[in-house]
């Protein structure tokens, strides 16, 4: 019982508990689409959420006449965790292409044959997306709201403007990590709604520890945007600083990781291990479980059989934990050779990786193969503000006071 009680709370809320902003973002009216830009920490989903059963009991949206598309399935099985608190349908929550795969059946539509998985979505929402727009189709739906909306392509849009009679998006172009994402520019002049977007302002879900450690993988420029958007004043300026621990070789980094989640665990934080790709996932899975760590992998594939109500840590890739939080996030392989191969750049990834944490970041590298993105943390470590970790030092209880700070906002 105290598992899911604390495991919910974490990103959760009641509706009554939202700000004067977010409930009336949750109330704006569906005669127009709509479109919600806000930084990590903003409460999207949890406003997409209330959004959707404010639409379901006010506006009386049928439930078969509404969804709640998200872009990965890890994602769909995480907010339907959180849904069920509001007795949302499941199946009204559905990743995005699995929709348009279903949209394709029903109007009986050749669904590509390509032998890679991103090539068929691709082929086959451009082919419904022209048989909606060139047959004239009617609406199928009445209302569509969609989460992580900066990484669905400019076909996603122009299909949502045909298939729904109404369309709400949560976004944050920050957070795009897939090349085929749209601009936001671009999406919203396709769905009709010009210069009506609300930025949500944030409320800072992450710690200011892991904020200050988060913005340091962005570009200059938007390092202060991230910060004007947020709101300070709710949040505890006293937290546990981040850590980049450098272990001597990779059996020893898996043994570092290993006694630090373990550590978590006794003080029932809810942690996620956040990988570069799946390879990744899986090695860290083999080393952590042999070593005696309890783990749970969470796959594209499989993602349903992940209890987002418990505590046992989630390993997953940094792309299937977009829209996720933690209470801790471990972020081990930090090295060129993890990286190499990414969709996206390195320091996008990272960003969006500590972004999912609420408390606290946990850094993990091996000396010697440490990903140059690192060196733009020297001024942290100056500043107090990152502890560095060598290969030497182990059992460090990250519960101690010697890891707390006080200190203001910037």
């Amino acid at each position: 019982m105290q598992e899911t009680i604390r495991s919910q709370r974490a990103w959760m809320i009641a509706r009554e508990l939202l700000t004067e902003q977010q409930e009336r973002v949750v109330a704006l009216p569906i005669d127009q689409n709509q479109f919600i830009s806000g930084p990590s920490g903003s409460g999207k989903t949890v406003v997409l959420l209330h959004r959707a059963n404010h639409l379901l009991r006010n506006f009386k949206v049928s439930p078969r006449q509404l969804r709640v598309l998200v872009f990965t399935n890890v994602l769909r099985t995480y907010i339907q965790a959180g849904a069920d608190a509001l007795n949302l349908p499941f199946e009204t929550i559905q990743s995005f292409y699995s929709w348009v795969f279903q949209l394709a059946d029903r109007e009986g539509l050749p669904k590509s044959q390509a032998d890679r998985l991103e090539d068929k979505c691709r082929e086959t929402l451009e082919s419904v997306t022209r048989y909606f727009e060139e047959e004239y189709m009617p609406p199928v739906l009445e209302a569509v709201l969609v989460d992580e909306g900066q990484d669905l392509p400019l076909a996603a849009y122009r299909l949502l403007r045909k298939a729904s009679r109404h369309v709400t998006v949560f976004a944050d172009s920050i957070q795009k990590l897939y090349v085929e994402g749209s601009m936001m520019i671009e999406a919203g002049r396709t769905l009709d709604i010009g210069d009506r977007a609300v930025r949500l302002i944030g409320n800072l879900r992450s710690s200011i520890a892991v904020a200050r450690l988060a913005v340091e993988f962005l570009p200059p420029a938007e390092r202060d945007d991230y910060f004007h958007l947020q709101e300070w004043t709710s949040v505890p300026t006293r937290t546990r600083i981040p850590l980049l621990v450098r272990a001597s070789s990779e059996d020893e980094e898996w043994e570092r990781v290993g006694e630090i989640v373990k550590q978590e665990i006794s003080a029932n934080y809810r942690v996620g291990i956040l990988l570069p790709d799946n390879r990744a996932v899986n090695q860290a899975y083999t080393a952590l479980a042999s070593g005696g760590v309890p783990v749970e992998r969470v796959t594209a594939r499989a993602p349903s059989e992940a209890d987002f109500n418990g505590l046992t840590p989630k390993i997953l890739t940094v792309f299937s934990a977009k829209g996720l939080s933690f209470d801790t996030v471990l972020i081990p392989r930090i090295t060129r050779q993890h990286y190499a191969h990414a969709p996206t750049t390195a320091a996008q990834m990272l960003f969006v990786a500590c972004t999912r944490a609420l408390d606290w970041v946990c850094l993990n590298t091996v000396q010697g193969s440490e990903l140059r993105e690192l060196g733009q943390l020297e001024g942290l470590v100056l500043a107090g503000r990152l502890i560095e970790q060598g290969a030497s030092p182990k059992n460090i209880n990250v519960q101690n006071d010697d890891l707390l700070e006080q200190d203001a906002p910037f």
